[in-house]
């Protein structure tokens, strides 16, 4: 706007120019115009560079006044830069314990053209005012709102925005939000123990304590405190005492009783200070005795001292504790004690085990070793067993003899046969019980069926149905106190016999039979030599048999010769005697009784022969008389000579008739 200071004359146009600099029209040329107000709207004008407008006016007498130019005005199309928002009146915060109340500060903003007159802040959950609208707070970089309704575990959010002298206006701003916190953690669970809950202890002045699932899913937990009492809950024995974070502890210089309980407690503060309910733990149990365990047994429930081949090794034993056994560990070594053949083992609470893929060497002793372990960690002494020693090896065998003393080729029994031996040996485990079996071939069972013990016995005698001629073998085997089996040994063998020497004839009288004797002081006899088949002739026995009143006059004798003479006799005139023959074999069968036909005693002689007739011829004299009745006579004696009663034998005869001849006989001689 101008004026004209001389009368009559007046404004008669004005210019305008635009420039970077005062007076200057580089950007827009002079341009005249009547009005006092001008719009420009096709310029190109620079962000942050300042303009200046000039203007000069002329009046209607062509008068130019001096040129007049504006302060300037500073180009801003830029919005304020952002800043950050920061929940709290302080460094930000993640929660609050309020339910009306909420602030927030924040910095950063700014403004490189003009400046920020006006900051606006709204707070908002699910949009960025709908809990309370923008609201303009100049330039404060602060603000609190209250008395607004707010819900727990809701997160809220300030939204900040600015504006500059040039009223541009700043993107949103929104703070990372702050969740309303006003309830305690939950409670978690509480173990006894670092490491999963124990029951037992055997700390005399120790106690652990660990705890889990705690949990505050707002603010989060702060700090955690434990104690320890006599009862759940209690804090008599440890205090409540703070642990910070950690979720275990060990609480140590404590004076601890034996045999009592103590419970642990936990509870939690969240970073809003609230407390949550006691969690308290199922208690421990102070343990300081150690277990007992017993002597181990070798080999299975009774104790062994031997084991034979196999690839196992059982172990049996005891224990007793004040509570309870939590386990037991086991090993085995070549000395008490040791565990240079398996190292501990646990077994759990087992109290036998049988080792598996155990390799045994002959004669080494093994010891077991067993040890326990109580709920509460105690540990007892170590146990050894006695030992148990590797037996590999069968016994060794011996020999076997068919008897029950020296070998014996043949037996007379029909249903028995006898052994013995000797000379098995097992120097390890000792033998425990011998077999038997006996065969028609040698090792062979056939006859007994199966083998049969007899205990430690060395002989045996056993009844069966033998066959005659059938030679029988027994075989014998050793069994060890682990049940080694030996080799069989086989006797060579026993052959039946059953049947005695058979005799084919005998005779009376001392070579040829005699049916009569005239004596009754001496017999003789006379035998072929009996025929044995089987064991071997032993002997021939004899004896003299009354045939008239059927007994025995003499026992019998034992003779290898095949004649005897029996003096001593009191034969009985006209009683008829035998000869009795058996044969004895080499197993005492005594063969079927052979007998002589039997020779009479006759003590009297035969009666005068009667009715003597005799004639002569030439050299000779024939003589007939009548024949005597007696049926044992035998025969006539004929005499004869010159003289009565001669004695010279001329001949003898059975018949009744003779022809005697006399050497020198003469005619004329009276005979």
């Amino acid at each position: 706007h101008g004026t004209d200071t001389s009368p009559g004359s007046d404004i008669d146009f004005y210019e305008v120019g635009l420039g970077t600099a005062a007076g200057d029209s580089n950007i827009i040329d002079w341009y005249l115009t009547t009005d006092t107000l001008i719009t420009a709207d096709t310029l190109d004008l620079t962000d942050g560079e300042t303009y200046f407008v000039s203007v000069r006016v002329t009046d209607v007498a062509g008068n130019h006044s001096t040129v007049f130019s504006g302060d300037g005005i500073l180009i801003d199309v830029t919005p304020p830069l952002l800043g950050s928002v920061n929940d709290g009146s302080g460094d930000d915060i993640e929660y609050t314990s309020s339910t009306t109340t909420l602030s927030a500060n924040w910095s950063g903003f700014s403004d490189t053209v003009s400046s920020i007159v006006n900051y606006e802040v709204a707070l908002g959950d699910t949009a960025a005012d709908n809990i309370v609208a923008w609201t303009s707070v100049g330039t404060a970089t602060a603000n609190t709102f209250e008395n607004i309704s707010l819900t727990n575990a809701i997160e809220y959010y300030f939204n900040v925005r600015a504006t500059d002298l040039a009223g541009n206006v700043s993107p949103i701003v929104t703070s990372d939000g702050i969740t309303i916190d006003i309830g305690p953690p939950v409670v978690g669970a509480v173990d006894d123990g670092l490491d999963g809950d124990e029951s037992w202890t055997n700390s005399a002045d120790t106690l652990e304590l660990s705890w889990h699932d705690f949990d505050d899913s707002l603010s989060g937990i702060a700090n955690y405190e434990y104690a320890f009492g006599f009862s759940p809950g209690a804090s008599t024995v440890v205090p409540w005492t703070n642990a910070d974070t950690n979720t275990a502890i060990t609480a140590i210089g404590l004076t601890l009783i034996h045999g009592a309980t103590y419970y642990g407690s936990v509870r939690a503060t969240d970073y809003m200070g609230f407390v949550s309910t006691v969690a308290v733990s199922n208690g421990i149990l102070v343990d300081t005795f150690s277990p007992t365990v017993g002597l181990p047994i070798d080999g299975g429930a009774e104790d062994l001292d031997y084991q034979g081949p196999s690839d196992t090794l059982a172990i049996h034993w005891t224990g007793n504790d004040t509570r309870e056994i939590a386990y037991y560990q086991y090993s085995v070594g070549t000395t008490p004690g040791d565990t240079n053949v398996t190292p501990w083992t646990n077994n759990g609470t087992a109290t036998s085990v049988v080792i598996t893929d155990f390799v045994l060497t002959h004669e080494t002793v093994y010891y077991a070793n067993v040890q326990a372990y109580d709920m509460a960690g105690n540990m007892s002494s170590v146990q050894s067993s006695d030992g148990i020693t590797a037996d590999l090896s069968a016994p060794t065998v011996g020999w076997v003899n068919d008897g029950l003393s020296d070998d014996e080729t043949f037996t007379a029994s029909t249903t028995t046969l006898v052994a013995n031996w000797n000379d098995f040996a097992d120097t390890t485990s000792g033998i425990q019980y011998y077999e038997y079996a006996v065969g028609t071939t040698p090792g062979l069972s056939d006859v007994s069926g199966a083998w049969v013990s007899v205990g430690t016995n060395t002989s045996f005698s056993a009844t069966f149905t033998l066959d005659e001629t059938i030679t029988y073998y027994i075989s014998i085997r050793a069994t060890d106190n682990v049940n080694n089996i030996s080799e069989l040994v086989t006797s060579n063998g026993i052959t039946t016999d059953f049947t005695g020497p058979q005799g084919t004839w005998a005779i009376d009288g001392d070579s040829s039979d005699i049916d009569w004797q005239n004596f009754t002081d001496t017999y003789s006899g006379y035998w072929l030599h009996f025929i044995e088949e089987g064991s071997g002739f032993k002997t021939h026995e004899y004896a003299l048999h009354n045939n008239d009143n059927s007994q025995y006059v003499t026992s019998w004798t034992a003779t290898l010769d095949t004649f005897c003479v029996i003096s001593g006799l009191s034969l009985v005139e006209s009683q008829t005697y035998s000869l009795h023959i058996r044969g004895i074999d080499s197993v005492d069968n005594v063969g079927t009784v052979l007998m002589s036909d039997g020779v009479l005693v006759d003590l009297s002689a035969p009666a005068v022969p009667l009715n003597l007739v005799g004639w002569f011829s030439t050299e000779r004299i024939y003589l007939e008389w009548t024949a005597n009745t007696e049926p044992d006579l035998d025969h006539y004696s004929i005499y004869g000579g010159t003289e009565m009663n001669p004695t010279t034998l001329l001949s003898t005869t059975a018949d009744f008739t003779a022809e005697a001849f006399a050497s020198g006989f003469e005619d004329g001689t009276t005979y």
